[in-house]
């Protein structure tokens, strides 16, 4: 009887583990260099829209504020104190300081001073 000594050892070697261990670590590397900006600015996108929606809530409470002050009409009695905002829109409200009737045509606008309408300043 002759006895054949089988050797039935499988598995990987030491080497090759360790060529496998260094390739997967150049490969991701190279990833991480790639999608590094991705991952890392990921949240950008999301800190935008949150800025343009509080900045739509600003030009909401805007709107809303200036929407409540009536414009200038013809021949209109105002009393002191009331706020009016000019026809064509210039981004400003005006306080009567006298009260009285508006003109028959807009006044011009100034940025201070007094602006006399009919009877209104």
């Amino acid at each position: 009887m002759i006895y054949k000594m089988h050797s039935n050892q499988s598995g990987f070697t030491l080497i090759e583990i360790i060529a496998t261990v260094v390739v997967v670590a150049v490969f991701s590397a190279m990833m991480l260099t790639i999608f590094s900006d991705s991952l890392i600015k990921s949240s950008d996108p999301l800190r935008r829209v949150l800025k343009s929606s509080d900045l739509s809530k600003v030009m909401a409470n805007i709107t809303a504020d200036y929407s409540r002050y009536s414009k200038w009409k013809i021949s209109t009695t105002y009393a002191a104190g009331n706020k009016v905002l000019p026809a064509g829109m210039n981004g400003r409200f005006y306080v009567c300081t006298t009260g009285g009737t508006s003109g028959t045509a807009e006044p011009q606008w100034r940025d201070f001073g007094d602006t006399q309408d009919g009877s209104v300043t």
